[in-house]
């Protein structure tokens, strides 16, 4: 099924949805998540479309999940992908308020989602479009979107996500722990292109501490006390 939505075959899929969408999405509950996960990564906008107009339709049962839900599923599935198209067009009309209650079952906001996966594009218009409300927005572990980038390793994000607040790295998860910790922590992990990743964000916090660039003069807390020191 995968397979089909990935070629991105339009009228096969319609096909399917019409005739058989138990087959399309199978029993979980997961299964229309991870369709349109898919048809997000399949770059094919037509394909998410109809996914999603039928997810939201009276013609599927959702299994007593309303449209709202679905939806979440679908701006979680566009940041995680990241496909900016399909994301500009679901929130179109959501305030900043409305946008913060796009979370999973962790609690994770977008932002969280696209910042876990490396999406810096979808990060920095997330970031552009909400401001310091989506960036402060915390996980049912108290994690903003900078402990996540910090732990996946993704170097070009947290720098992105520190110059557009400077506060956030003073900010503590439920464990007390830094997006610095969250970084080190990354390093337990098996995978050599993590580690290759956790070890160039190291050498990039050294040397941002070391120079005390711009972004972080204007922080009110110490720079170089979280990095050395804490």
């Amino acid at each position: 099924m995968f397979g089909i939505v990935v070629i991105a075959d339009l009228g096969f899929v319609r096909h399917l949805l019409e005739r058989n969408p138990l087959f399309m999405f199978g029993e979980r509950e997961y299964g229309v998540t991870d369709i349109l996960y898919v048809a997000v990564r399949s770059k094919n906008h037509d394909v998410f479309r109809l996914i999603y107009d039928f997810v939201v339709s009276q013609r599927f049962d959702a299994g007593g999940f309303d449209q709202q839900n679905m939806m979440n599923r679908a701006v979680h599935s566009a940041s995680r992908g990241g496909n900016l198209v399909i994301l500009r067009e679901l929130p179109s009309d959501c305030s900043v308020e409305d946008v913060l209650t796009f979370q999973d079952k962790q609690s994770s906001t977008i932002l969280h989602a696209a910042a876990g996966k490396g999406k810096t594009l979808v990060v920095k218009e997330l970031v552009a479009s909400y401001g310091p409300l989506i960036m402060e927005a915390i996980d049912s572990q108290g994690n903003t979107a900078l402990h996540v980038a910090a732990y996946r390793g993704h170097a070009d994000l947290v720098e992105d996500l520190i110059s557009a607040s400077p506060s956030l790295i003073s900010a503590r998860n439920n464990a007390g722990v830094t997006f610095l910790h969250s970084g080190i922590s990354g390093f337990q992990t098996t995978a050599f292109e993590r580690l290759d990743k956790h070890t160039e964000l190291m050498n990039r916090l050294i040397t941002y501490a070391a120079s005390m660039t711009p972004y972080v003069s204007a922080s009110p807390i110490s720079w170089k006390k979280i990095v050395f020191d804490d």
